[in-house]
């Protein structure tokens, strides 16, 4: 089905039931396979991002500024078997590109956000909601998290419904949080 199809389409697939849960599913997958977006055709580009990438990761190693994580960095990145990337990907893993669980160091009575799983959206871009709380009442037992991050839940159901979140416009002036 090509573009043009599928406009046409579109109304009789969205109104068919079940039809928006598979529209989810195939925009999940494009999105996942890369077809949602335009692919550069320089395969330095990918390398150079990565490259750029580590070094900012080995400066804040350096700065004591990064939570390393040693056994999952000895791990070797395990190719799918029979998955084949385009010629401008590579494999990596999120450790390599971000850092996972990051600690924030503020002073106690800094305010900062309260993130409850309640207020983790299932919808992508959907804002959070948060509460303002002191940063010494909820910075230890919580996940720390600041303006610019990810966050994801960790176990099911919530993983399973697809509770995500870009986390930006935090309340404080830290642009910080804490939550479930």
């Amino acid at each position: 089905m090509d573009a043009q199809q599928f406009l046409a389409a579109f109304g009789h697939i969205a109104n068919a039931q079940g039809g928006i849960a598979q529209l989810r599913q195939m925009i999940y997958q494009l999105a996942v396979a890369g077809s949602l977006t335009p692919r550069g055709d320089n395969p330095e580009d990918v390398d150079q991002l990565l490259s750029s990438i580590e070094q900012e990761r080995e400066r804040r190693i350096r700065a004591k500024k990064y939570k390393r994580m040693l056994k999952l960095e000895s791990e070797p990145i395990r190719q799918p078997h029979g998955f084949v990337l385009p010629a401008t990907w590579r494999w990596s893993r999120l450790l390599d590109i971000g850092e996972i669980n990051p600690r924030n160091v503020v002073s106690d009575d800094q305010l900062a956000a309260f993130l409850p799983m309640s207020g983790v959206p299932q919808l992508h871009k959907a804002p959070v909601v948060t509460e303002t709380k002191r940063w010494g009442e909820i910075k230890k037992g919580y996940t720390h998290f600041a303006n610019g991050d990810v966050v994801l839940a960790k176990i099911t159901p919530c993983f399973e419904n697809g509770k995500a979140a870009a986390i930006e416009n935090l309340p404080g002036d830290a642009g910080i949080g804490a939550g479930t």
